[in-house]
């Protein structure tokens, strides 16, 4: 990567974008990202065929997907020369039946589309700035597909962040984002610590537990602080992810289901409490057990006057569940850094 002294408006209006995309709540939901990627989506609207034979969804719901990318994927360079991209859009200018030589051939495109997307948009990011698409399509197509393959969004907030610092050019951006999709999963050791452990013996009997003792040798070993720290035992899982943050993700969908579960014990509602967050091996901050908030600020409540004016006729808005409760950890503070909630798909 080559460096500048100052960094170009195109390539930090595209960084901007991205910061906006990867952040947490603190960014409006305008200005937040709700898209999915051009291979995800093509991915979902072959899966929908299949759904369609079965009637699981209507032929105008499929036809309305179809035509909604007929629009949008043209122009999306990442998805490779002028004849393929052509090709694309006439398929998507045909019902995709299943089975049908359309839909078997739009597999095909799909397998070779997803392999070097973003080497792609290298290409057509290298070009003099007269002859580049808008910085949005650029930064929204990078982004989407980066998430689509399964980073975390703090993880790529954070590798924005360092891209804006070296003040790379629009080309570094591309060649970077297009390393990242080359990279490959590997597998973290993730701890999830509980304080309350209904049937502990159910618990013991699994190879990944650790008794509370054993929670706190492994803190330090992989250098984590276990000052004031109490639990009444932990699980170590190893997940596969790109990121550590991604890892601390999947865990914390397993401490869900397993919370969960809890709550259909004969008199032990709730019974399992684990602590607020979540340790990575290798990772040197704790990850807050309760991802960042997704919701979105309805301000006209107060400026409206709003707030207190209910009754039987008015409806509401309902905010979206509280995480399970968890138990304090002496000696520890919250860190905003922490993975993503699920993103939401069209």
């Amino acid at each position: 990567m080559v460096s500048t002294a100052v960094q170009d408006p195109y390539a930090r209006h595209v960084l901007a974008r991205m910061s906006d995309f990867f952040a947490d709540e603190r960014t409006p939901w305008p200005r937040r990202l709700w898209d999915i990627g051009s291979v995800l989506a093509l991915e979902e609207l072959w899966e929908a065929g299949h759904w369609q034979a079965h009637n699981m969804l209507s032929a105008s719901a499929c036809d309305w997907q179809r035509h909604e990318l007929k629009a949008i994927l043209g122009r999306d360079a990442g998805l490779g020369d002028k004849d393929l991209r052509k090709e694309v859009t006439n398929l998507l200018s045909k019902p995709l039946l299943d089975p049908s030589p359309e839909r078997r051939r739009l597999k095909e495109v799909i397998g070779h589309l997803r392999p070097g997307y973003l080497d792609r948009w290298v290409t057509a990011i290298a070009v003099e700035e007269a002859k580049r698409v808008k910085p949005e399509r650029f930064s929204r197509s990078v982004a989407t597909h980066l998430l689509d393959l399964g980073y975390s969004g703090l993880h790529l907030r954070d590798w924005a962040r360092g891209l804006r610092t070296a003040r790379l050019t629009a080309t570094d951006i591309a060649e970077s984002a297009a390393e990242l999709a080359r990279s490959r999963t590997q597998a973290f050791d993730v701890l999830v610590a509980l304080d309350k452990v209904p049937h502990r013996e159910l618990a013991e009997s699994l190879p990944n537990w650790l008794d509370k003792g054993k929670v706190g040798a492994w803190l330090r070993e992989h250098g984590h602080s276990t000052a004031g720290f109490r639990s009444g035992g932990g699980f170590v899982y190893q997940l596969q992810a790109l990121d550590p943050l991604g890892a601390a993700d999947q865990a914390r969908q397993l401490l869900d289901r397993m919370t969960a579960r809890s709550e259909f014990l004969r008199g032990r509602r709730g019974g399992v409490l684990p602590l607020p967050f979540i340790w990575v091996a290798g990772y040197d901050t704790p990850v807050p057990l309760e991802p960042p908030a997704r919701g979105v600020d309805v301000l006209s409540l107060v400026y409206e006057g709003h707030l207190y004016k209910v009754d039987s006729r008015t409806p509401s808005p309902r905010p979206s569940p509280p995480a399970p409760p968890t138990a304090s950890v002496p000696g520890s503070s919250p860190t905003p850094s922490g993975p993503e909630g699920p993103r939401p798909s069209l």
